[in-house]
C-alpha cells in the first residue's frame, strides 16, 4: 500500500490525568479530552502520532491537531492535549506545511484525559462510492441514515464519498455536490457524520474520481480488511457507447452525463492495494464479465445477478452484523450482507445476491471458453434446441424487461447438460456447472421469477439482439464466448 498518511485507531488507554501538562476536565460530563505527541520519522515528512517518544523519531513542533472546531499547537516536544471534546468516537486530524497529513479516529470519553496510542489498525474499512447525481438521490439520504444507526468504531471505518443532485430531494439542507463523511453513529433522520471535505460538483461517473477516492480512503483508513461499495444505478457489462438505449454500465452522474463502463471500473481500480471486497448496490452487476474484469483488483464480489429495489441495500442490518463480530472474514461478511438484503425485502420479491470468489475466475472461464468452442461447433446444427434452451434459462430484469438476454449461467449450463445435444457438449456444461458452484461461496434469492438463480449471470441474446461492442470485453476476447452468440 502506498501510505501517504500514517494512520491509527485508538485502544482505550489508562488514565493520564496530569501527564505531559494533561490536567483536569472542566467541559462537564458530555465531554472529555485527549493528549498524545506528534513525531516525524527522521529523514522523511512523515507524520507519527505517538504516546510518547519513540527511538528513530524527532518531535514535530508547531503543528496542528485538529477535532472539529477545537486545534491545539504542539510544543516543542511534540506534545499536544485538547480538552472539552464531545464524547464518543471523534476525527483527529494534524498536519504542518511541508510535512504528510494524519487522521485517526479517537475515542473521546467523559471526564477523561485519554492518551492517544500509536499503532491499532481497524479491522475493517467500508468506503462506499455514493453516486446519487440522479433519480436515486432520495435512497442515497436514507442509506446514510442507515449506516449512521451503527457508525464507525474503533473496529470499522465507514466512510462515504457522495454526489448529490439538485432535482430530487430537498432534505438534509438540500446542498448539492460532493462531500466525504466519516460515518458517525446517530439516530436522527439528518445526517450528522463528521464532514471530513466538501469537494464541490465532482464527476463521479469518471474513472478518476473512482480512483481518487479509493486511493484517499485506503491510505486515509487502512485496516487489516477493505470493502468498496459501488451504489448507484447498474446495467451490467454494457456501455454508453453501445448502440441501443438504456446502456449505461454503473455511476451513472446525470449533471457530468457520464458512467463507468466495466473497462473503466477495471482501469480504475488497478493501483494501489487490492481489496478484499467489492460490492454493488446497483442492479444486475452480478455477471462473470463484470467479476472477470475485477479478478485482479478484489478478492471477492457481492452483486446481485436481478436488478435491486429502490432503496438497495439496508446497511444498518449487516453493519450492525459487522459491529457485532468485526473479526469477519471477506466471505462471512458477503454474507452477511447477502442475507441481511434478501431478508430484508422478503419472498418474491424479485432480489438475488451471492459471494463470488475472484481467484476462481480463471478457473470458470477456461471451461467457458471449453463451452464456447463446442456450442459454436454445433450451433447450427442444433440451432433450435439451443434456441428453446436459451429461452427457457432463468432469465433477469424480470420487473422492467429490457435487460431479459441477461441469464443465470448456471441454469444455462444445466438444462444443456440434460438436453439432446452431443454428449461433447453437455459434458462441457457439466464442467462449467462445477466450476460455477466452486466459484459462488454463497446465494440467496427470494424465490419466484428468480428461483433458479445460481449466482452469476452471463451475457445470452437471441442473436437478432446481439450487440457487437461486447466483442470488446476482455472477457469476450478471452473466452471467445461471442462465437457461441452473435449471428
Amino acid at each position: 500500500m502506498k501510505l501517504r498518511w500514517l494512520v491509527a485507531f485508538l485502544i482505550l488507554a489508562v488514565l493520564m490525568a496530569g501527564c505531559g501538562g494533561g490536567g483536569g476536565n472542566s467541559a462537564g460530563v458530555s465531554a472529555g479530552s485527549i493528549d498524545g505527541f506528534v513525531l516525524y520519522k527522521e529523514g522523511t515528512s512523515t507524520i507519527v502520532p505517538v504516546t510518547s517518544a519513540q527511538q528513530g523519531y524527532r518531535a514535530l513542533a508547531g503543528a496542528t491537531v485538529t477535532v472539529g472546531t477545537a486545534s491545539k499547537i504542539t510544543d516543542n516536544e511534540g506534545y499536544y492535549q485538547l480538552d472539552g471534546l464531545p464524547a464518543g468516537y471523534q476525527t483527529v486530524e494534524i498536519s504542518k506545511d511541508g510535512y504528510t497529513s494524519a487522521r485517526f479516529i479517537a475515542r473521546v470519553v467523559a471526564n477523561q484525559v485519554t492518551r492517544v496510542p500509536a499503532a491499532n489498525r481497524a479491522r475493517w474499512t467500508i468506503l462506499v462510492f455514493i453516486n446519487a447525481d440522479n433519480n436515486l438521490e432520495p435512497a442515497a439520504i436514507a442509506n446514510i441514515n442507515q449506516m449512521e444507526r451503527v457508525g464507525s468504531s474503533e473496529d470499522i471505518n465507514i466512510v462515504v464519498q457522495v454526489d448529490r443532485s439538485p432535482g430530487y430531494d430537498t432534505s438534509d439542507g438540500n446542498w448539492t455536490g460532493t462531500r466525504r463523511y466519516l460515518v458517525t453513529r446517530d439516530q436522527t433522520s439528518a445526517i450528522q457524520s463528521t464532514l471530513l471535505q466538501d469537494m464541490g460538483e465532482l464527476d463521479m461517473g469518471s474513472p478518476g474520481t473512482l480512483k481518487n477516492f479509493v486511493q484517499w480512503g485506503m491510505a486515509s483508513y487502512p485496516s487489516d480488511r477493505t470493502m468498496l461499495v459501488m451504489w448507484d444505478h447498474g446495467r451490467g457489462w454494457r456501455t454508453a457507447r453501445a448502440p441501443r438505449e438504456p446502456v449505461k454500465s454503473i455511476s451513472y452522474d446525470d449533471t457530468s452525463g457520464t458512467n463507468l463502463s466495466v473497462g473503466e471500473l477495471a482501469s480504475a481500480l488497478n493501483a494501489g492495494q487490492k481489496l478484499d471486497v467489492i460490492a454493488f448496490d446497483a442492479c444486475l452487476m452480478g455477471m462473470i464479465e463484470i467479476a472477470y474484469a475485477l479478478r485482479d483488483r478484489a478478492n471477492w464480489m457481492v452483486a446481485s445477478e436481478e436488478n435491486v429495489p429502490f432503496n438497495g441495500q439496508p446497511y444498518d442490518r449487516f453493519l450492525s452484523a459487522l459491529a457485532g463480530n468485526p473479526d469477519m472474514t471477506a466471505p462471512q461478511l458477503g454474507q452477511a450482507m447477502a442475507q441481511a438484503y434478501i431478508g430484508y425485502y422478503g419472498p418474491g420479491s424479485l432480489t438475488t445476491e451471492s459471494v463470488i470468489d475472484l481467484s476462481k475466475m480463471s478457473g470458470l472461464t477456461s471451461q467457458i471458453k471449453l463451452l464456447a468452442q463446442d456450442l459454436a461447433a454445433n450451433r447450427n446444427s442444433y440451432s433450435d434446441a439451443l434456441e428453446s434452451i436459451r429461452a427457457a434459462t432463468q432469465r433477469y430484469d424480470n420487473d422492467v424487461d429490457i435487460y431479459a438476454d441477461y441469464k443465470d449461467l448456471y441454469d444455462y449450463a444445466r438444462r444443456i447438460s440434460l438436453s439432446a445435444l452431443p454428449t461433447s457438449t453437455k459434458a462441457a456444461a457439466r464442467q462449467v456447472m462445477d466450476s460455477v458452484s466452486g466459484a459462488v461461496s454463497y446465494q440467496e434469492n427470494s424465490g419466484g421469477a428468480v428461483a433458479n438463480s445460481h449466482g452469476i449471470s452471463i451475457y445470452l441474446p437471441a442473436w437478432y439482439n446481439y450487440l457487437i461492442e461486447y466483442g470488446n470485453l476482455q472477457f469476450t476476447v478471452d473466452t471467445r464466448w461471442d462465437t457461441a452468440i452473435k449471428p
